[in-house]
């Protein structure tokens, strides 16, 4: 009866560890910098709306757009995807020298047993644009800071040049907005939970926590994230 047991106590030890490794592993960017003299990344942090409070969302992806001066339309400008995420740290590593803002961000769900998938964009309005406008210089890891959001009065037609961007980053943007509750239960009825939940709104910033003791809590996350990497020979910005 001994044997069974210990049979048992090992797979227990061997599932733990695996557990273990899940939990405590830590993401490292496989990118490497192009010119260690000159090289920069950028990191920042994301917070959802919810009804009591706030909390933090794994983002699948994220985009910035760069500003311009030759260009005078906003869809005209350039929109970066991050290539790089560690749980709720947003990296854009190589970025150039230059002015950018944070403009959208995408949440994949998977389906659950009683639940469907989802896929959700947040797409910042015009005017958090220049709340998140920030220049970035050769040769740094520079820290944005934390942004929450919130649910933003803009409406599909409103601003036709931020509709545009939107499609840039959700192809089907108009027809996500032009759906109202009774499209969505006619998905669910046709394709039950098979059916994926595609939500695509204008965000804006409610607030952006650039304080020096959340840089530093950040701060102390990039190191252990670019620990043994080259990115770690470039200074983290205070």
């Amino acid at each position: 009866m001994q044997i069974p047991r210990k049979k048992n106590n090992i797979k227990f030890t061997l599932i733990l560890f695996v557990i273990l490794n899940l939990i405590l592993c830590r993401s490292k960017p496989e990118i490497k910098p192009k010119k260690i003299e000159s090289s920069s990344s950028i990191v920042f942090q994301l917070n959802q709306p919810v009804t009591i409070g706030r909390m933090k969302i794994l983002i699948d992806k994220a985009w910035l757009i760069k500003f311009d001066e030759k260009k005078k339309a906003t869809s005209e400008l350039e929109i970066l995807e991050a290539n790089f995420i560690s749980k709720e740290r947003i990296y854009y590593l190589n970025i150039e020298p230059g002015e950018y803002s944070i403009v959208g961000a995408y949440q994949y769900t998977p389906p659950g047993k009683y639940t469907v998938k989802r896929n959700k964009w947040y797409i910042l309005d015009k005017s958090s644009l220049e709340l998140t406008r920030f220049k970035v210089e050769p040769f740094q890891n520079l820290i944005l800071g934390e942004l929450a959001l919130d649910y933003s009065q803009v409406k599909l037609g409103e601003d036709k040049q931020m509709d545009l961007v939107a499609e840039k980053i959700c192809s089907n943007f108009a027809d996500i907005q032009k759906k109202d509750i009774w499209d969505h239960i006619v998905d669910y009825i046709i394709g039950g939970f098979g059916a994926a939940v595609n939500e695509a709104s204008y965000y804006k910033v409610s607030t952006f926590n650039d304080s020096p003791e959340k840089k530093e809590e950040i701060r102390k996350e990039v190191k252990l994230d670019f620990e043994k990497t080259e990115w770690s020979e470039i200074p983290i910005s205070k």
